[in-house]
């Protein structure tokens, strides 16, 4: 009974000196820091979406589903409050690009060099603007033979939206993460444009 009780006390002392709750890493921190993946992330909200038939039939292949339209070149495929990280974004086939990204109520403008003429995929397509989403965090469907492919942390601090321009055939598959509860991150939040790195 002593032996289990002190083992008890010492067990209980390094939960007491633990860092708890566990850094969350987060913008490429969420890459870099590889022995944080196995953590519990305590705080942290993981989730995806998509242009998915909201009625369950499939329709089209989930595609040109949008929540709401703003204008003919601003159809919303994903609107988002509170603070977070969108850290992943596949468009397919047409793509629907240029794509808003509204920041914390700034609109980017986002595209690829396939953008004017989407039925024949520019060679070497990239990105635009091309600093902000490097290789190999976007990949274009010059390469991919089917989709746009995005890594690149954008982060939020109070909300964000994406609307396409282009309709036809808009898919889109998106997974975010948001922080809820004072989570303890390994950096702060500030919201993405251009030229700030996601860190």
């Amino acid at each position: 009974m002593i032996v289990r009780s002190l083992l008890f006390l010492a067990l209980f002392s390094l939960l007491l000196q633990a860092d708890e709750p566990p850094v969350i890493p987060v913008g490429l921190d969420a890459y870099r820091l590889w022995e944080r993946w196995p953590y519990q992330r305590i705080g942290a909200r993981a989730y995806m979406r998509s242009t998915y038939d909201r009625r369950g039939g499939n329709e089209g292949a989930d595609a040109s589903h949008f929540l709401y339209q703003l204008a003919e070149d601003r159809n919303v495929t994903l609107d988002l409050q509170g603070q977070g990280i969108l850290y992943f974004a596949r468009y397919n086939h047409w793509h629907g690009s240029p794509w808003h990204y509204e920041v914390d109520g700034m609109d980017h403008i986002v595209q690829e060099t396939s953008t004017p003429n989407p039925n024949h995929p520019a060679p070497d397509s990239v990105f635009l603007p091309q600093q902000p989403f490097p290789n190999p965090l976007t990949w274009t469907w010059s390469i991919t033979k089917g989709a746009d492919l995005m890594w690149m942390p954008i982060p939020f601090e109070k909300s964000f939206r994406m609307a396409y321009s282009r309709t036809h055939y808009g898919t889109g598959y998106y997974i975010y993460h948001q922080y809820v509860g004072g989570a303890k991150l390994s950096r702060p939040i500030r919201s993405w444009n251009e030229t700030a790195s996601a860190g």
